[in-house]
């Protein structure tokens, strides 16, 4: 995250006095201040996440965090880095479609989740790399496609009670699903990531510091 900014007076005779300290006094504050905003915003970016959203893992929330620390002496290619290691979060900001990766995708039903609940994450024996789907509908614990019989929808059926009774785990009718956008991030930077609080930051930090020198 980089954000150009102007300072005002008040800033300048801060850094006129950091300058007077020594060489390293400025560029240390100046690491502050950018991994000042960055915390800010992966704080507030987590925030915007969980009111916003079902997060059902910690990794939702614990794959945002700022992976890059501003450091060195250099001032002008110092910058801090925040935003989502998670595969997934990023589309959620801006909205957009998820198509299935072949055909279909498989979206878990509320009969795949511990509790039934939207809130719930799914049962760990029903994730796709656990379950072992038969070629068709006469073998296996689980079959993909169409129930004989009736009118159900196409998914991925778990057998019971040897074949009596079928739970659909998983829809497999959409080949594509649409993110409404939730602005997680972007929202943040509006409040976090402005000129205005970057200065708010250096004159705290610089503050700090010239007291020690005091």
């Amino acid at each position: 995250m980089s954000k150009s900014w102007s300072a005002n007076v008040d800033t300048r005779s801060y850094m006129t006095a950091m300058r007077i300290l020594g060489k390293r006094v400025l560029p240390s504050v100046m690491a502050d201040t950018l991994n000042g905003v960055a915390a800010a915003n992966a704080k507030q970016m987590k925030k915007n996440v969980e009111k916003r959203m079902i997060v059902r893992t910690k990794f939702t929330t614990n794959s945002i965090r700022q992976d890059r620390h501003a450091r060195g002496t250099d001032i002008s290619r110092m910058f801090s880095r925040v935003g989502s290691a998670s595969p997934y979060l990023a589309i959620h900001d801006e909205g957009g479609t998820i198509k299935a990766k072949s055909k279909k995708i498989p979206i878990p039903t509320l009969q795949a989740r511990t509790s039934r609940s939207k809130q719930r994450r799914i049962a760990r024996r029903y994730a796709m790399n656990r379950i072992d789907i038969g070629e068709s509908q006469s073998y296996g614990k689980f079959f993909m496609g169409k129930p004989r019989g009736g009118n159900r929808r196409a998914g991925i059926y778990e057998r019971h009670h040897n074949n009596k009774r079928l739970t659909m785990i998983r829809n497999i009718e959409s080949g594509k699903v649409k993110i409404k956008p939730n602005h997680w991030f972007s929202d943040s930077l509006k409040k976090y990531g402005t000129s205005q609080f970057l200065q708010v930051q250096f004159k705290k930090h610089a503050k700090k510091r010239l007291k020690q020198f005091q």
